[in-house]
């Protein structure tokens, strides 16, 4: 995988098939291209992709509300990971106006992603029992914007 910067733009339509890729490289269940459509289409979904040498190495899809966030998707290609590339696509995210509270779900054992959120500032709220098709719990976390922390 290349070593060049990492650029961020938004999604556009011809993307989807990178973003497939990287779920099928990133995930057990990964989202199948008519659900990432559903998705990508909504009115208050907003998709980053991130960019090395042009080429698509992660992305992040969330919904946008007055001030909540909810990370619907995030990934970064295997190859890529432990270089920032996430945290750069969550800061990108919380620059949105009026962003107040962020909000996702993570698989109970995918232990590097905790610890990733963790460190950005994400605190645990609450299990979700059997969130996903394997009925996997999933920890609920939720990232409160600093210029709203008390």
């Amino acid at each position: 995988m290349a070593e060049g910067a990492i650029t961020l733009r938004q999604f556009r339509p011809e993307d989807i098939a990178d973003i497939i890729a990287i779920e099928q490289e990133s995930f057990p269940d990964p989202w199948t291209q008519e659900m990432l459509e559903d998705w990508l289409t909504r009115r208050r979904c907003k998709a980053i992709i991130a960019e090395c040498d042009k080429v698509p190495v992660g992305f992040i899809i969330s919904l946008y509300g007055a001030k909540r966030i909810d990370i619907i998707d995030i990934a970064v290609v295997p190859a890529m990971r432990k270089r920032g590339i996430a945290r750069l696509l969550l800061e990108e995210m919380i620059k949105h106006p009026g962003c107040e509270l962020v909000s996702l779900e993570v698989r109970q054992s995918n232990i590097p992603a905790q610890m990733a959120y963790l460190k950005f500032g994400f605190i645990v709220t609450n299990i979700v029992r059997h969130f996903y098709e394997d009925d996997e719990p999933a920890l609920r976390m939720q990232y409160i914007h600093s210029r709203f922390r008390t």
